[in-house]
């Protein structure tokens, strides 16, 4: 009854005085000399000037890094993300956007929305940016893409009950499709008479 025993453990404040709420806001611990016959002692703070920085080799306090060694990727001697830091580095998003890399030493940068069937594109040394023509959602095997109006992508539906050639005498004569060969100006040359020809030329 009324002896005491050394004990060791975290110590949680039931109060916030002023060496007590720096200690908590740093992320430490305190040591408690605890008396089993009354409340705990307040102990005594760790504080970081007197105990080494965690190393690869060593342990030791871990640090918060700042949002500009976050967004830098300068992190050193195990210094630890806070949510800040890692906002800061993600950027400032846009709903439904696109993430695209600033570099190693910047934050995040963010594309538009983007409007629907259009792509994602490279243009070269500048930020990727969508493109101008709209897209088909799906194609079937054997389709060909082709443009049927101004910024417009469509498929040709490919042909496959019988063998057809693209000719460019389609709807409105500016648009591709599948048909057979019209040998009155659809072929050119001399057909030698092993192959069926005369070989007249005129």
């Amino acid at each position: 009854m009324g002896s005491t025993s050394p004990n060791i453990g975290i110590f949680i404040p039931d109060r916030l005085e002023t060496n007590y709420y720096d200690s908590f806001l740093a992320g430490m611990l305190n040591l408690d000399a605890h008396d089993h016959s009354g409340a705990p002692d307040k102990g005594v703070p760790i504080s970081a000037a007197g105990i080494a920085v965690a190393t690869a080799s060593s342990v030791g306090v871990v640090q918060l890094g700042t949002d500009a060694q976050v967004i830098a990727g300068t992190l050193t001697d195990y210094r630890v993300v806070n949510p800040s830091s890692l906002k800061a580095k993600l950027g400032a998003q846009t709903d439904h956007g696109v993430a695209l890399g600033s570099g190693t030493t910047a934050a995040l940068s963010y594309t538009s929305a983007g409007a629907a069937g259009v792509i994602l594109r490279g243009t070269g040394a500048s930020d990727p940016d969508w493109s101008t023509a709209t897209y088909p959602d799906t194609a079937a095997v054997g389709d060909i893409l082709y443009g049927s109006a101004l910024n417009a992508i469509t498929g040709l539906t490919f042909v496959a009950t019988a063998t057809r050639y693209l000719k460019n005498t389609g709807t409105g004569a500016t648009l591709p499709e599948w048909g057979q060969v019209d040998l009155s100006n659809g072929v050119t040359g001399t057909l030698p008479i092993e192959n069926g020809g005369t070989e007249a030329t005129t």
